[in-house]
């Protein structure tokens, strides 16, 4: 742990270690089914080789509890050390040779009208044409290709989405393409 870092970045540490001493690893075992040891193993290997970084977007970000989850990946990424370091905390693009959802989705195919349409996109800008395509364009300029985990192509806002299912506005939705 980089206890400068903790020291003045990290709000609410005390509480954050009196609640994690309530769940040592083997009452995590009890809850995630994983065995006490690799539990353990995984700990100390990530506390013990730096830099560490968390690859998202085809994991846990698809269950219904994702953000507690991301919260802990991103403390475990601070207290760690590895964060604002070289290839520490989160990795924000695929490497060349893997072919990434965007990629296969062809979400650049669409035209800046049609994706102003998605649901959400006047609600939560980080839906929006404008917000994706300066995704796009920083991956693209930092990694050589855009995907990887940061990347909210062709969805919707989850709860207009199924709001438009019910209601049929602002328009009908007709089938749902579910990845998992």
């Amino acid at each position: 742990m980089t206890r400068g870092f903790v020291a003045n970045w990290c709000f609410g540490f005390d509480e954050l270690k009196e609640r994690v001493a309530a769940y040592p690893p083997i009452v995590a075992s009890t809850i995630s089914h994983v065995p006490n040891e690799q539990i353990t193993a995984a700990a100390e290997m990530y506390a013990q080789h730096h830099p560490g970084t968390f690859i998202e977007g085809m994991g846990i970000e698809h269950t219904y509890n994702a953000a507690p989850i991301l919260h802990a990946r991103w403390i475990l990424a601070a207290l760690a050390g590895n964060i604002d370091v070289e290839e520490g905390g989160e990795e924000q693009a695929s490497p060349s040779d893997i072919v990434t959802n965007r990629e296969i989705e062809m979400a650049e195919a669409m035209s800046p009208d049609q994706w102003r349409k998605m649901l959400g996109a006047k609600e939560h800008s980080i839906f929006s044409y404008d917000v994706q395509k300066m995704v796009v364009d920083a991956q693209t300029k930092v990694f050589g290709k855009a995907g990887g985990s940061w990347s909210l192509t062709c969805q919707g806002h989850a709860p207009l989405t199924y709001r438009a299912a019910i209601t049929g506005k602002p328009y009908p939705i007709k089938a749902f393409i579910i990845p998992w």
